[in-house]
């Protein structure tokens, strides 16, 4: 057998389930954000790979997206999402069906994929299918659908799947992504608009249609500005607040449900600071800290304590005064604190809420502030999850059909459980149905699923505790579908459970309820990992 020589690096992820934050958004059904690090975060739904994880699996607890920790900004749109990092190169990833991810192709990305090779971004907003940005150079550029003329590229007709420059605006500072209609405000403060108009969204005054960018009065204080799907809600630099547009669930905040085609101030408060609205409910914070909420409040999305009834004024969130951004779903909110923390509320039935569970909040609820802890090891199986703490606790939460979870009982959860009260795990393995553990004192553990032998314990009986292997000592261990495999601390390398297609390697297709040794010409094992069908394994002079 020829032998190939390979250089490889095994990454252990340190996962805070207190998630501190720097920037955030929501999509309609997912969230993602870039922690005080610079690494990026996602869960909620991930039916075309919007969560950037490589899989279109739905997360209902934050999951890291790649390894990288230069992220600056990111935005959400209705099933992609978009990000920039600290080099200006942008990247995107997700529902790809009317070219929202600029990659030249309608195909969708469940892994970040950068848009072209410029590294001159400013500024990103996804829309509903289509994305809007700003290079530093302040020209404006769009791309994805364009029924409704929302790329301002002057026609309706095509869509486009690359970036295409709006070439009637330039100096452009702030740009806002709706469902299907833009906003943008240029240098100078003036606000420009483009788009479906049908519910007077564009307040030009008028409910027609415009694929050309058209300013919105003659102003020239207009700080920030936020699309929905039908409404739009503004900053003037003076801090006062206003709004325009759809307004059948009170997202205005007007004290009405009146459509309204031009801006309108709201109230006469000048404290206003920051901005940012939902599907069909809109947020503000005050510069005394505070949140104030309206519009539609099903699944208590408005975060006001209850859920079903509209909001037509903005009312105060709780008590706290410590809020510093907001971001609003199709159904659910998300929001940091002045100290990082990530609170959510509303809409959870794809997990968006990322509690562990799909129950909506009507009141604002840290991300798994439980949790206070960072995880040096975690393994993924068919349908369940292991993790060990940094303090050297066991945990464990999915599937618990077999006794996977090892909390001695066959009932899931769906929040992290702790395994026994022993703190010296040190390396953790989750397989098709079975687990395996090795304690810092090299003893093996295993239980769950065994119906093929492949916990290793000399029977076929299941076990829903950990069940101690043996009496020898452990280097490293993986666990496939229903077979595992182990290294010893002597460097021999070792295999357990279903045999077929010569998974235990020892010339047969016969199961193993004990572990047995695959007997090589070497003794210098160092690194093994299993794939569906297959084994690969490395010795210590890095030969494969």
């Amino acid at each position: 057998m020829k032998k190939i020589s390979i250089c490889f690096t095994i990454l252990i992820c340190c996962i805070s389930f207190k998630i501190k934050a720097q920037n955030i958004s929501a999509g309609w059904n997912h969230n993602v954000i870039i922690k005080a690090d610079g690494s990026l975060w996602s869960w909620g739904d991930n039916a075309y790979g919007q969560l950037g994880i490589g899989s279109t699996l739905d997360q209902n607890l934050p999951v890291r997206i790649g390894t990288e920790l230069n992220w600056v900004s990111v935005s959400c749109g209705g099933g992609h999402s978009l990000a920039i990092k600290s080099d200006g190169s942008l990247w995107a990833w997700g529902n790809n069906a009317s070219g929202q991810l600029g990659i030249s192709s309608t195909t969708s990305k469940s892994l970040p994929i950068q848009v072209g090779i410029a590294k001159d971004w400013k500024m990103v907003s996804a829309g509903g299918s289509y994305t809007l940005a700003i290079k530093t150079d302040g020209t404006l550029w769009a791309w994805g659908s364009n029924s409704n003329g929302e790329l301002g590229i002057g026609s309706s007709i095509t869509s486009k799947n690359l970036p295409v420059q709006v070439t009637t605006l330039n100096d452009c500072n702030f740009v806002s992504a709706g469902n299907s209609f833009s906003m943008v405000i240029k240098s100078d403060g003036s606000l420009w608009a483009f788009g479906i108009n049908s519910n007077g969204q564009l307040g030009i005054n008028s409910t027609v249609n415009k694929i050309s960018p058209v300013r919105i009065g003659l102003e020239t204080s207009w700080t920030k500005v936020a699309a929905g799907n039908a409404h739009c809600i503004a900053l003037k630099s003076d801090g006062s607040l206003w709004s325009w547009g759809n307004n059948t669930f009170g997202q205005l905040g007007d004290g009405t449900f009146i459509n309204k085609t031009i801006p309108n101030q709201l109230g006469t408060d000048i404290n206003w600071s920051s901005i940012n609205v939902g599907y069909k409910h809109s947020f503000a914070i005050k510069n005394d800290g505070t949140i104030w909420s309206w519009g539609d409040n099903n699944y208590g999305k408005l975060g006001l304590g209850d859920a079903f009834n509209y909001k037509n004024t903005p009312i105060k969130v709780g008590l706290s005064t410590d809020w510093a951004f907001v971001s609003g779903g199709y159904e659910h909110t998300i929001a940091i604190k002045s100290d990082g923390s990530v609170w959510l509320w509303g809409d959870n039935h794809s997990s968006q809420i990322g509690i562990g569970s799909f129950s909506f909040q009507t009141s604002p609820r840290q991300v798994n502030n439980s949790y206070n802890y960072f995880w040096k090891s975690i393994s993924g199986g068919s349908q369940h999850t292991l993790a060990i703490k940094d303090d050297g606790s066991l945990w464990a939460w999915g599937d618990n059909t077999y006794g996977q979870l090892g909390n001695g009982t066959l009932t899931q959860t769906n929040t992290p459980l702790r395994i026994g009260s022993d703190t010296d795990w040190k390396i953790v393995k989750a397989g098709g149905g079975h687990s395996l553990a090795i304690k810092n004192d090299g003893t093996l553990w295993a239980w769950g699923w065994n119906f093929r032998g492949e916990l290793g314990i000399s029977n076929n009986t299941n076990q829903s505790s950990p069940v101690k292997v043996g009496t020898y000592l452990w280097d490293d261990i993986s666990a496939s579908n229903t077979s595992s495999f182990g290294i010893k601390t002597d460097k021999t390398l070792w295999a357990w459970g279903y045999g077929g297609s010569g998974l235990i390697g020892d010339g047969t297709t016969s199961n193993q309820n004990a572990p047995k040794r695959i007997m090589f010409d070497n003794v210098d094992w160092n690194f093994v990992s299993t794939g569906g069908r297959h084994v690969i394994a490395i010795q210590n002079t890095g030969f494969l």
